[in-house]
């Protein structure tokens, strides 16, 4: 060899510096341990590096201090290649710029040498010498091959060419076909087509039996000839004998006469007795009005759409135990303006000058520190960090470009780490056309005063960005506070849009309900049923506040929509009821009330009583969101109907004897009552419209409904996050850079939960990924799905505090001398950091083999040791709340144990949705072998958020399922145990259902808990559309169907229409003007839908269906 005492010194820093960098792979390890050598000891330097600047040394001699290097591409690119995939865990990246197509010029080449490793001052590496000297090309290790027999080849995270094949992944789902054809479309096409021959040859048959033209044909009285003569009828007034009835109709009968005649005492009692029903009611109802400002509003969109039962609940919840809550990030992106070219005066300076002033602004009390207490200074990533957050430094530089082209290598610590105090990664921070700016803030307890300045700061920081404007600069921003801002900003905005929606349905309601002479105006009774109405909302909110049961925003929001339209067709019903009856002459006004309530107090019980029910057994999912809803609905309902038949009920009375006192023109009906007793209804069963016309709508109908069945599996589940804010919001823009300039999505921590022993050889190699780990270990798997991001939205490696803990931990130069691990001579139990120069260290081992105990002991040194020039793998900025570390574990004989850690990576910028279907699979939940306590699982921010919509589809069935359930049983027992009448109602609800669901997602309306909560409504307002003329029609005894559908539709048809269609549709309709985009879509379009085809399936198909069915 040709080198002195004083080359060897520098190569043994050389080396140090290499070996650290490069030991997770030894065949890259080993080639620069020979490229240094060669360039430093070899007795042929002078056929391959020529000296450029020398100065006369100490022994008369020259020495060099600049000097060219030349060696053959061949052998640059071979070292190139063994060492381009080797990952530094800390930054989630590579340690080299790839190669792009394998190429290798000088200045990548030397660059890529010169800026992982600053220890080669002076020494420019080329690949082209001149004629008179011969490159150097000496052998090198390729990565997939072991250097010595005693060490093992680089792992596959860190050699792409030492990988296995790829784990297999799963392909697509195969879809659902027949032939060619979508399977679902040609099934219900089948049904359809076989509903269509049915009833077209049910009309044919009947006809032919009948030997009758079609528009004669009664199918009604057909049935009747079996039994008893026309004529006998017709003695009858056209109404069946109640001998005639079979037993099971006639228990039917008394369960109604029974339940009428209770309706009857109760109604009789009131109207006697107002005041003393009105009175208690209204001091019951104060009290528990009372009990609202005892409300606990959920507002925390965890608690809203995420059970605590839940396994990515719980997981958050394990998370948050052990490191803390996620922090609090602010960020800001901005893209170039065209006209301005990269790298122009202008991008320079305005880069300094925006953000310069605002690095100090968060304070030292929120801010996140990584490196305190030595190091104090908050994090904050910015392209500015490469020059330490100085302009000074900035144009220092020759051509600053060539800093921001040496941005990808994560470990050139040289001067960074002066200022920032962590690591600083390329894909967080800039890219051709644009840079981010992200402050990182600390997360503190609701309950923690520090919260306040937190949000404090953000809202200064959201203000400078509104105002603040940029000639050169298209930007986004975007603060942890946002959302929320931006939902509260539109939630006051809109509350204007929903006090004039409610408006105008009480004005509606007040007028609708009388009529216009002064006498006859109900205009107090239709006060009256309204704040019958809003008092149910209140007192069951109170009821809730009492029992200290929490609600939400949407329960205050759509619960009164739904209980106006519920509430208000009873009023309605109960009101013409008595306006149109005619009092007896054997009894009095409270008898004549009691006998009106006997004749629809059943109906307004069935409705009632079958919504409460399902909304308490919709009630049982684990959605908190969709639970409180349902409580509340279910709860509104309940008191809403004890009021009608107690205060309203009293004020219809008093009313009552009002008008008797005055004089009054006979009662008669009005206009809609006429509308449908004369015209509707009529014209609807005309035999020829029944026929030739109203048949084939109702065959429309079922083609709708199969169609919306064909469209309901098509149905997009999830929610866009643009949704969540106003169309005006600043956040949109920043949604929309957010996915066209991010290279990286959220982070993602695979995290270990349970004592597992790290120190252990066999079971360490199932978690790392360096030399000599197990093929499919933690880190590797990490590190196959960052291979294929498309797939498995794993966009890096994984920072593995594992692998850099054994990196940091053995001894490294001489004697140790250049060691990270080092404790002080005078103390062994002091950590001496490796930027301590003055004390006298002693490395923690002797050689590179530990022991399971002096793993856990020095493994806290390495957690709060800072990375800088002499040691990078410090981990105190990267991993020091990645470890949780137990002492004296009673589980473990009292030794101290790693309960849990995490393993760091990145999904890739796509959607959260099928990222999370991903990482929740059965198989990734057991990503390394199981041990006894001991598991693996994916954890990220925005997990639990969309946790909901793995298992929505399953959960909207369940949950609508098992809402129809008491539809059916109030139905069926309620209608005199009418098995016919429960099976027409709930089909007929079905069907409102289901076209509801096909028909919005045509409207660009996709299927989450909120679309769920309006689904469940539905069938609250279906019951409403359905039951009451279901009923009336299976009560009348009318010999002909066409007389009962006629009867039925002129009683309960005005009722219908008034009280629920045009209740709902004026205050639905003003919710349009709303600004918040959840409200437009998925209030004022459901809702208008629900509403629309309710009317349509209960006063169109269902009158024409229960014709000739009924």
């Amino acid at each position: 060899v040709c080198c002195d005492e004083q080359q060897l010194r520098t190569l043994e820093r050389q080396l140090a510096a290499s070996v650290l960098v490069f030991n997770r792979c030894p065949s890259c390890v080993e080639n620069f341990r020979g490229l240094y050598c060669y360039i430093t000891c070899s007795p042929d330097q002078a056929h391959f590096m020529n000296a450029t600047n020398t100065y006369p040394n100490s022994t008369g001699g020259l020495g060099v201090t600049d000097e060219d290097i030349y060696i053959s591409e061949t052998y640059a690119t071979e070292i190139h290649t063994s060492c381009k995939d080797v990952v530094f865990p800390q930054t989630n990246g590579n340690l080299f710029i790839k190669a792009e197509r394998g190429d290798i010029n000088p200045t990548k080449f030397s660059r890529s040498i010169q800026t992982l490793l600053p220890t080669l001052p002076g020494k420019a590496i080329g690949l082209v010498s001149p004629a008179e000297m011969g490159p150097l090309d000496e052998f090198a290790y390729l990565c997939q091959d072991s250097p010595s027999p005693t060490e093992y080849a680089c792992s596959c995270t860190d050699c792409e060419a030492a990988c296995p094949a790829p784990p297999p992944v799963k392909p697509d789902p195969i879809p659902f076909t027949i032939g060619a054809a979508d399977g679902v479309g040609v099934i219900m096409l089948i049904i359809f087509l076989a509903m269509v021959v049915g009833f077209t040859a049910y009309l044919l048959i009947s006809c032919a039996c009948q030997n009758k033209p079609i528009h004669q044909i009664n199918y009604a009285v057909a049935e009747a000839e079996s039994k008893i003569s026309y004529k006998k009828a017709e003695d009858n007034g056209g109404r069946t004998l109640v001998s005639e009835i079979p037993f099971f109709q006639k228990v039917g009968k008394r369960t109604q006469d029974w339940i009428g005649g209770a309706f009857r005492w109760w109604g009789t009692f009131v109207a006697r007795r107002p005041l003393v029903v009105l009175v208690p009611t209204v001091l019951v109802c104060v009290a528990l009005i009372v009990g609202v400002k005892f409300v606990i509003l959920t507002t925390d969109p965890i608690e809203l759409w995420s059970s605590p039962t839940s396994r990515v609940r719980q997981e958050k919840d394990y998370y948050d135990s052990k490191f803390g809550a996620f922090y609090r990030t602010e960020m800001i992106i901005l893209r170039l303006k065209p006209q301005f070219e990269v790298g122009g005066t202008q991008y320079t300076s305005f880069t300094v000058n925006f953000n310069m002033p605002t690095l100090s602004s968060p304070s030292q009390d929120i801010c996140f520190k990584p490196l305190s207490p030595d190091n104090n200074n908050c994090t904050i990533t910015s392209v500015m960090n490469y020059w330490q957050n100085d302009p000074n430094n900035l144009f220092k530089t020759t051509n600053y470009t060539d800093d921001i082209k040496c941005c990808p290598y994560p470990v050139n610590l040289n001067e960074l780490i002066k200022q920032q105090p962590s690591n600083t990664q390329h894909s967080l921070t800039m890219g051709t056309l644009y840079s981010i700016i992200t402050f990182v803030v600390n997360n503190f307890d609701k309950s923690d005063s520090r919260t306040k300045l937190v949000k404090a700061w953000e809202k200064q920081f959201l203000k400078f960005m509104g105002e603040w404007e940029s000639e050169h600069f298209d930007f986004a921003y975007f603060s942890e506070r946002s959302p929320e801002d931006e939902l509260e900003r539109s939630s006051q905005t809109d509350l204007l849009v929903f006090a004039m929606g409610y408006l105008v349905i009480f004005i509606y309601i007040a007028v609708a309900l009388g009529t216009y002479t002064s006498v006859d105006s109900k205009l107090t009774l239709g006060v009256s049923g309204i704040l019958v109405i809003l008092a149910s909302v209140f007192t069951s909110i109170g009821f809730f506040g009492y029992i200290g049961y929490a609600t939400s925003l949407i329960v205050i929001e759509v619960v009164p929509f739904l209980v106006l339209a519920i509430g208000a067709d009873n009023v309605f019903i109960l009101t013409l009821e008595y306006q149109v009856d005619e009092r007896r002459k054997d009894e009095d006004l409270p008898e004549q009330i009691g006998r009106v309530m006997g004749e629809v107090g059943p109906s307004m019980l069935l409705c009632s009583l079958t919504e409460c029910v399902a909304f308490f057994l919709g009630a049982l999912t684990d959605m908190p969101a969709v639970q409180q809803f349902a409580l509340a609905a279910a709860v509104s309902i309940a008191f809403d109907f004890l009021l009608q038949i107690t205060a309203f009920l009293a004020v219809l009375s008093i009313d009552a004897r009002r008008t008797e006192m005055s004089p009054s023109e006979s009662k008669s009906k009005s206009y809609l009552e006429n509308f449908f007793e004369k015209y509707y209804a009529p014209f609807l069963m005309n035999d020829i419209v029944r026929y030739l016309v109203v048949s084939q709508i109702m065959v429309g109908f079922a083609g709708l409904s199969c169609w919306c069945a064909v469209l309901c599996t098509r149905i997009t589940v999830g929610l866009d996050q643009d949704l969540s804010v106003p169309k005006d919001s600043y956040v949109l823009t920043y949604f929309d850079y957010m996915e066209k300039y991010l290279d990286v999505g959220v982070p993602v921590y695979f995290v270990t939960k349970g004592p597992y022993n790290f120190a252990n050889e066999n079971s360490s190699s199932m978690i790392c990924g360096g030399s000599g780990c197990d093929t499919y270990s933690l880190t590797q798997q990490i590190s196959y799905a960052s291979q294929n991001p498309d797939y498995w939205k794993i966009e890096t490696p994984s920072a593995s505090w594992y692998d850099d803990y054994v990196d940091w931990l053995p001894p490294q130069g001489v004697r140790g001398s250049k060691s990270c691990c080092r404790y002080e001579a005078a103390d062994n139990d002091k950590f001496c950091p490796a930027t301590n120069t003055e004390s006298l260290c002693q490395p923690c081992l002797e050689e590179d083999n530990y022991t399971p105990e002096q793993f856990m002991e020095f493994l806290p040194w390495f957690l709060i040791d800072n990375p800088g020039i002499n040691c990078n793998k410090g981990g105190h900025s990267a991993y020091g709340n990645a470890v949780n570390i137990v002492h004296n574990y009673s589980g473990n004989t009292g030794q101290d144990v790693i309960e849990a850690s995490y393993f760091m990576s990145y999904h890739s910028v796509s959607n959260i949705t099928k990222t999370l279907k991903l990482a929740n699979t059965d198989e990734n939940g057991n990503i390394i072998g199981n041990e006894d306590d001991f598991t693996v699982f994916p954890y990220c921010l925005y997990y639990v958020y969309y946790e909901q919509y793995l298992t929505l589809v399953g959960d909207a069935l369940f949950q609508l399922g098992i809402c129809l359930i008491p539809t059916f049983v109030f139905s069926f027992v309620l209608l005199g145990f009418d098995w016919y009448s429960g099976i027409i109602t709930v089909v007929t609800i079905i069907m409102i259902v289901v076209d509801t669901a096909g028909l919005c997602s045509l409207w660009g309306v996709d299927m989450n808990a909120v679309a769920l909560i309006n689904l469940v409504a539905a069938i609250g307002l279906s019951v409403e559309f359905i039951s009451h003329v279901v009923r009336s029609f299976s009560l009348k005894t009318n010999r002909t169907r066409k007389l009962r559908v006629i009867e039925a539709l002129s009683t309960m048809g005005p009722a219908v229409f008034a009280g629920v269609a045009l209740t709902n549709l004026p205050g639905i309709i003003v919710l349009n003007w709303a600004t918040a985009q959840l409200i437009q879509i998925f209030f004022f379009r459901m809702c208008l839908v629900i509403t629309l085809l309710g009317t349509a399936h209960g006063l169109i198909f269902l009158p024409v269906f229960l014709s000739y069915f009924g």
